[in-house]
């Protein structure tokens, strides 16, 4: 079993883009296809389930998820390997994983699931690495994907929460949180301050709209106490893709 070319084209695209939204992985098979003078419609879902089959031998996957802080959808390349070890030493020199691990741990850690910049560059490592070169890693982490920056603040990405979710799980059992509706790991959402569970932006938004509950009206999933008072793992102004719970349209029915 081999790839197609197109389907090469598309597994070369997100090893370059290892977090790419949906509609651009789309959009850039759909490029792809033109390019080979194919056009029609085409399944993406089985288009990446076909390439699935033939990386797997290679422990890779491409995974279908949903951005917690922007709620979009995406697509993931993972090292399935990977899910084993926080320790990326296939891929980046000592000092760069022991940063990453770092940053999980300050990050699981965190009331609001963020670490300063500051310390990150102010991190021990058993290589005794100057911070430039501490800030060279932390540079290397953004732009692959690992961590997110925002405000001088910064957060695990969607890649480690998905390639790294089994080992970090492991670690930090007393320490995370799962989201009260997908059950899901959840970093950054809205927590309960009655049962203190936490729940995914975007999980919460979807809740309330099925239960006709408008933003001022939200309540845990949980134990469905009032959210009017929780507090956000994340400052609203941090980014301009926060999910918002907005009200739901007035014509909508209560779905049970």
């Amino acid at each position: 079993m081999s790839l197609s070319l197109e389907e090469l084209h598309l597994y070369n695209y997100m090893k370059m883009v290892p977090v790419s939204l949906q509609t651009e992985t789309e959009n850039v098979y759909r490029q792809i296809l033109n390019n080979s003078n194919q056009s029609g419609e085409f399944n993406l879902k089985a288009v990446l389930a076909s390439i699935n089959n033939v990386i797997k031998k290679f422990n890779f996957e491409i995974v279908e998820a949903v951005d917690e802080v922007t709620g979009k959808d995406i697509h993931c390349l993972i090292c399935t390997k990977a899910r084993s070890n926080t320790q990326k030493t296939d891929f980046y020199d000592k000092t760069t994983c022991e940063l990453l691990s770092k940053i999980i741990e300050e990050c699981v850690k965190s009331e609001n699931s963020r670490v300063s910049e500051i310390t990150c560059l102010n991190v021990t490592t058993s290589t005794n690495a100057k911070k430039s070169s501490i800030q060279s890693s932390l540079q290397r982490l953004i732009q692959d994907k690992w961590v997110v920056s925002e405000s001088g603040k910064i957060s695990l990405g969607m890649r480690s929460l998905l390639e790294l979710e089994l080992p970090i799980k492991n670690q930090y059992s007393n320490y995370i949180k799962f989201c009260g509706l997908c059950k899901s790991l959840v970093m950054q959402g809205i927590t309960c301050q009655e049962c203190e569970s936490r729940t995914h932006f975007h999980c919460l938004e979807k809740y309330c709209q099925l239960n006709n509950l408008s933003a001022t009206n939200r309540v845990c999933p949980i134990c469905k106490e009032s959210l009017s008072q929780a507090a956000d793992d994340m400052d609203c102004s941090s980014s301009d893709e926060t999910v918002a719970i907005s009200d739901p349209p007035a014509k909508r029915s209560r779905t049970s």
